[in-house]
C-alpha cells in the first residue's frame, strides 16, 4: 500500500514539477479514528433530522393540510332566529342585530384549522395516533419508493431507443403505475389507525380505481420533472463561475457568481408555487376523495367535496375531478399550505446551516493547520486553468 501511495505522490510531482510544502502536509494528511468517527456521528444526526423533517413535516402534515376542511355545519344559538309560529315580528333594528349576533356566533364557534400550525399537527397526531404517529405510513411510503425506482430502470430499459422521451416520461410513467401504492399511503396519513396492515389497505383499490387516478399521478410525475428540468437547465446556461474564464488573466468575479447562483433556486421555487404544489394538491385531493367509507378521516373533511364527488352507490364514479379538486381548495387553504411550506424550507435551511457550522468546526479543531493549507490551496487553485487534471 504505501508503494502505491509513493508512485501516486511521484505522479502528481512529475506533473505539476514539484509539490510545495503546504500542498505536501495536506496529500500526507491522516486523519486520526477518533475524529472520523465524530464526523460520521454529526452528519448521521443531521440526516436523522433532516430525513424526519422531510417525511413527518414535509409529507405527513402537508398532506393533512390539502385535504383538511373547516366548513363545518355551525350550532346556531336560539336567540338569533325566531322561527316559531307565534313569535312576534322583529323591527329593522332587530334584525340587524340579530344578524351581528349569527355572524358573533359563527366567529366564536369556527374552530382554526389543524394544520394551521406545525406544532398543532404534530400534538393532534400525538392525541389520536399515538407518539410514533410522526411515522405513519412509513413502511407503505418505502416500499412505493422501492417499487418507482425499481420501474424507473424497466422504462429506461423499454424506452432506451428514444431518448427524450425517455429522459422526460420514465419517471411519471413509474409514478403512474405505482398509482395505487401512493394512494394506499395517503389514505393510512389521512385516517384514524387502523388494525389492517398496509397491504390489506392496498387490497381494498382495484384496477378501477387505478384508471382514475393514473392520470392525475402521471400528471403529478410531469410536474416534478418540470420542477428539477428547468432550473437544471438553467445551471448549464447560465455556469455559475467565480472567475469570468479559464485564461490566466482571470478576474474574480463573486458578485456575478452569487446573482447566478440566486436566480437557480430563485427559479426552481416559482416552478414549485405554480407547477409542483398545485399538481400534489389535485392529486392528494383525488386520493382523499377515494378513502373507504369505513375509515375514520383524523382530520375533519368533507368527503363529498361540497357535493363534487358523487358516490358509486348513486351512479356517480366516487372520485373527485382533476379540476374540481384543485378549484375546491380554498385560498385560505393555499396560503396555509404555503406556510407550511415556506416555515419548512426555512427549517431546512437554517438546520442545516447550523450544521455546516458544526461540522466545519469540528473538521478545524481535528485537522489544525492542515484546514488552513486547504483552505489556502483551494483559493489559490479557484482561477486556474483547467490543464486536464
Amino acid at each position: 500500500m504505501s508503494g502505491v501511495f509513493h508512485f501516486a505522490r511521484r505522479g502528481l510531482e512529475s506533473a505539476s514539477g514539484s509539490i510545495d510544502p503546504a500542498r505536501n502536509d495536506v496529500l500526507t494528511y491522516k486523519m486520526p479514528g477518533w475524529g472520523v468517527a465524530v464526523l460520521i456521528v454529526t452528519v448521521v444526526v443531521y440526516l436523522y433530522l433532516f430525513l424526519q423533517a422531510q417525511y413527518t413535516l414535509g409529507s405527513v402534515v402537508t398532506t393533512l393540510a390539502i385535504v383538511e376542511s373547516t366548513a363545518e355545519p355551525v350550532d346556531e344559538p336560539d336567540s338569533v332566529y325566531r322561527d316559531e309560529p307565534d313569535a312576534p315580528l322583529m323591527d329593522v333594528k332587530e334584525s340587524l342585530s340579530n344578524k351581528d349576533a349569527l355572524a358573533q356566533a359563527e366567529l366564536q364557534h369556527k374552530p382554526a384549522p389543524i394544520t394551521i400550525r406545525y406544532s398543532t399537527a404534530l400534538r393532534h397526531l400525538r392525541a389520536k395516533a399515538g407518539k410514533w404517529s410522526i411515522f405513519r405510513g412509513m413502511v407503505a411510503f418505502t416500499f412505493a419508493g422501492l417499487v418507482t425506482s425499481w420501474l424507473k430502470h424497466v422504462y429506461f430499459f423499454l424506452l432506451s431507443w428514444f431518448p427524450l422521451v425517455n429522459g422526460l416520461l420514465r419517471v411519471p410513467l413509474a409514478m403512474a403505475t405505482a398509482a395505487l401504492l401512493f394512494t394506499t399511503w395517503t389514505h393510512i396519513v389521512i385516517s384514524m389507525p387502523s388494525k389492517k396492515p398496509w397491504f390489506k389497505r392496498l387490497a381494498e383499490l382495484n384496477r378501477h380505481d387505478w384508471v382514475k387516478i393514473a392520470p392525475a399521478t402521471f400528471t403529478y410525475g410531469i410536474a416534478v420533472q418540470a420542477v428539477a428540468f428547468v432550473p437544471a437547465m438553467l445551471a448549464s446556461i447560465l455556469e455559475p463561475s467565480l472567475c469570468s474564464s479559464d485564461d490566466e488573466n482571470a478576474k474574480f468575479q463573486p458578485m456575478d457568481f452569487v446573482l447566478k447562483c440566486a436566480a437557480i433556486p430563485l427559479t426552481w421555487l416559482i416552478c414549485a408555487i405554480l407547477i409542483s404544489i398545485p399538481a400534489e394538491v389535485i392529486l392528494v385531493r383525488m386520493q382523499a376523495s377515494m378513502l373507504p367509507a369505513e375509515h375514520e378521516p383524523i382530520v375533519p373533511f368533507d368527503r363529498t367535496f361540497g357535493g363534487r364527488v358523487v358516490p358509486k352507490s348513486e351512479g356517480g364514479s366516487g372520485v373527485l375531478g382533476m379540476l374540481d379538486a384543485w378549484r375546491s381548495f380554498d385560498r385560505a387553504a393555499r396560503l396555509r399550505l404555503l406556510k407550511l411550506y415556506a416555515i419548512l424550507g426555512a427549517a431546512i435551511i437554517g438546520g442545516t446551516l447550523i450544521f455546516l457550522g458544526i461540522f466545519i468546526a469540528e473538521l478545524r479543531l481535528i485537522t489544525g493547520d492542515v484546514f488552513y493549507k486547504v483552505i489556502a490551496l483551494m483559493n489559490d487553485d479557484s482561477c486556474k486553468p483547467n490543464n486536464g487534471f
